[in-house]
């Protein structure tokens, strides 16, 4: 194989959480973190995010759905106590009413519980990251007593003003790795989450960030607006970072992508032998995935927010998906599509070829 081959969306063009039913996510659902069930290995569990209606304006939060992947990939089904994170009330830091979003999920080193990374805020003093843990599999939540446990530096030289999509990797008992997504309080689109930023911690509490990007937006134009939702993984020697990016070039498209895009949303992929330093963006001509362009499925217009799991031996991407091109309206859903025989890796054969949108 000399290329890159797009992903084979399974489920016959549906999504496996579609955003629906008049709940908690009748407008969206979005944030597809993916783990293995720590008492039943033979199960997965998905921890995503949910928009109640209306769409862009809705109240987020988060819930669980439960896969056994040696029946079917495509049948995942929802906790009847959805949703199981909510928005903090009162005095609460994260009281905003947008709610909570769903940015990464752990199983520490020789524990049988499970770390959410969330990101939420109080409307005053900029999105930070907390963390809620949980002893049953995700069934329920309890929110760390010392949150918000990562917020923003104003000013030289970090210059944020609100942080996010926290993406976290534990390597041993003593080192923790996030990369993480910001503001910059400069005007317009292009300082809306500009670059991705790398934070180190001994205990997963506590972190210290290094101030500057180790990954920034463009210069090819589909990926050049935004680095949002992001996945954050290890295969072989190697990190890899997938993220959510937005197309901001010159478009013969047509029609309304909205917030500063004239395409698409997409993925973009990189990888390093360092979680800091060092991060080399793959030489893809388009996203990892492009729009289906097919009439009725739920990814017609977007494809982005990838995620890669090695299930059964086997690569997956579990990603987002809209079926409007005003992606701010869109009812977004959570997707599967198998690699086949490929792994992450090939992302970075010297020779890509993608399908046209």
């Amino acid at each position: 194989m000399s290329s890159w081959v797009e992903p084979t969306r399974l489920n016959s063009g549906a999504p496996i959480v579609a955003a629906s039913g008049g709940g908690w996510h009748d407008s969206q659902t979005f944030d597809n973190n993916v783990i293995v069930d720590p008492f039943d290995s033979s199960k997965l569990l998905l921890i995503f995010c949910g928009m109640a209606a209306p769409v862009v304006t809705g109240i987020q939060s988060i819930g669980r759905a439960v896969c056994t992947p040696g029946s079917s990939l495509t049948t995942w089904t929802e906790d009847a106590g959805n949703p199981l994170l909510v928005a903090g009330t009162g005095g609460a830091w994260d009281n905003k009413t947008y709610g909570v979003r769903a940015d990464s999920v752990v199983q520490p080193i020789g524990t049988t519980d499970l770390w959410l990374y969330y990101t939420a805020d109080n409307g005053n003093t900029g999105s930070a990251i907390g963390l809620a843990t949980s002893s049953n599999s995700g069934q329920s939540w309890t929110k760390y007593a010392g949150n918000p446990i990562f917020t923003h530096t104003l000013g030289s030289p970090a210059d944020e003003e609100g942080v996010s999509q926290f993406s976290v990797i534990q390597a041993d008992a003593t080192h923790w790795h996030a990369l993480y997504s910001y503001r910059n309080p400069a005007a317009g689109t292009d300082h809306v989450l500009p670059g991705i930023r790398y934070a180190s911690s001994s205990d997963g509490l506590t972190w210290t960030k290094v101030a500057t990007d180790v990954l920034s937006q463009g210069p090819k134009v589909w990926e050049a607006q935004f680095m949002e939702w992001k996945h954050f993984f290890k295969l072989g020697d190697y990190y890899y970072v997938t993220w959510e990016t937005g197309y901001a070039g010159p478009s013969g498209l047509g029609g309304t992508y909205g917030f500063g895009l004239t395409g698409p949303f997409g993925a973009n992929i990189a990888r390093s032998l360092s979680p800091n330093t060092g991060w080399v963006k793959s030489p893809l001509d388009a996203s990892i995935m492009q729009p289906s362009g097919v009439v009725g499925t739920f990814d017609r217009f977007h494809s982005g927010a990838a995620a890669f799991h090695l299930i059964n031996g086997t690569w997956y991407d579990i990603f987002g998906g809209a079926n409007i091109q005003d992606q701010r309206n869109a009812k977004w859903a959570i997707g599967i599509a198998s690699l086949g025989s490929q792994t992450p890796a090939d992302t970075f054969r010297t020779s890509v070829s993608h399908r046209s949108i």
